[in-house]
């Protein structure tokens, strides 16, 4: 049975028991490994199990030399953070379709706070936590702040489709973004008749969708009609 196969708690145990092949252990694994021991665990007891776990898979598959201690760090921290965001997440499973970013290694969220090929290679930082340099986070900021423009917010209530809203929550905390500011971007780049979305955020979306069951697509607009609530609550259609 490959370690895809298994729940949260069969991962767990096959892990800690070495009873999963090395070749089948890849970075999803550890990802989904990462949420299995932290859920419902206090984050440091969790993350030093979940350490230990690892240094001594990897030493039973004469692989000791290949455990990172700041990546390990680095996700742990990464997958936790998604957690408390994202409570409703149950599995595994379900944190990485809603959050395929964290099983991208290369491009994904860690891509964010490292420059990942450098700090993979760095023996300072395979052997002790380093954490992201100025150069890393300026990156992704400091070039952004230069072209920063003051506008005024105003707060709106505006009722849409539950599923929707679901996607586009779990879409902005993805990006790192409020909902306001997801929505802003939408809108600046369907105004100039854009596409507010990459190849990797259309994946992101995609895998979204299905999580929350969201069929809708473009035929559907302006043609939606909100369901009624009954005598006791219940949805009705219109």
């Amino acid at each position: 049975m490959s370690p895809d196969q298994l729940d949260d708690a069969e991962l767990v145990a096959r892990f800690e028991t070495l009873a999963i092949a090395p070749a089948a252990f890849g970075h999803r694994e550890h990802v989904r490994l990462a949420y299995a021991m932290l859920r419902g665990a206090d984050f440091g007891e969790a993350a030093l199990r979940f350490r230990c776990a690892l240094k001594r898979f990897a030493g039973a598959a004469g692989a000791a030399a290949k455990y990172h201690e700041t990546l390990t760090w680095a996700y742990l921290a990464l997958v936790a953070q998604r957690m408390a965001e994202d409570p409703a997440v149950t599995t595994s499973h379900e944190l990485i379709a809603r959050y395929p970013d964290l099983v991208d290694h290369r491009g994904g969220v860690m891509a964010r706070y490292y420059d990942v090929a450098a700090i993979t290679a760095s023996p300072l930082a395979r052997a002790v936590f380093v954490l992201p340099q100025a150069v890393t986070m300026a990156k992704h900021g400091t070039a952004v702040d230069d072209k920063r423009r003051t506008i005024e917010r105003v707060q709106t209530g505006v009722r849409m489709e539950k599923r929707m809203l679901l996607v586009l929550k779990a879409l902005a905390g993805a990006h790192d973004l409020t909902f306001g500011d997801l929505l802003e971007g939408i809108v600046l780049h369907a105004f100039e008749g854009k596409s507010p979305f990459g190849g990797e955020s259309l994946a992101k979306i995609a895998a979204l969708r299905e999580v929350y069951g969201l069929d809708l697509t473009a035929a559907d607009s302006h043609l939606l009609v909100e369901a009624k609530q009954g005598r006791r609550g219940r949805v009705r259609p219109a």
